[in-house]
C-alpha cells in the first residue's frame, strides 16, 4: 500500500522480536547460575549479537539519511558481530564434543 516503506526498517518489529529473544536468553543465563553450564557460550553469543544488531538496526533509518560513504559501516559491524556469534557457537561445539581424557 505504501511503497516508500520498502526502503525503511520496521523499528517495531526489530524491537519486539529482538527484545523477546534477549529476554529469554537472559532468563536462560540466570537459570544457569546454579546448574551445569549447558549452551552457555551459545547463549552469550546470542546476547552479544542481538544487542549489537538491534542497536544497529534501530539506528538504520537514521544511517540511511547520512552520506553514502557511511552506508556500509552498519553492515560491516553487523557482519563482525555475526562472526563473533559463530565463533561462540564453534567454541561451544568444540567444548561439548571434544574427547575428554
Amino acid at each position: 500500500m505504501n511503497p516508500s516503506l520498502f526502503m525503511k526498517f520496521n523499528l517495531f518489529e526489530i524491537f519486539i522480536t529482538s527484545f523477546l529473544i534477549v529476554t529469554y536468553a537472559t532468563f536462560h543465563l540466570y537459570n544457569l547460575l546454579n546448574e551445569e553450564k549447558e549452551f552457555y557460550y551459545v547463549n552469550l553469543g546470542i546476547l552479544i549479537y542481538l544487542f549489537g544488531s538491534t542497536v544497529l538496526f534501530l539506528g538504520g533509518n537514521l544511517a540511511a539519511m547520512l552520506s553514502s560513504k557511511y552506508n556500509d559501516v552498519p553492515w560491516i559491524l553487523n557482519a563482525f558481530l555475526y562472526i563473533i556469534y559463530q565463533l561462540f557457537i564453534l567454541y561451544e561445539w568444540k567444548k561439548s564434543f571434544s574427547k575428554k581424557i
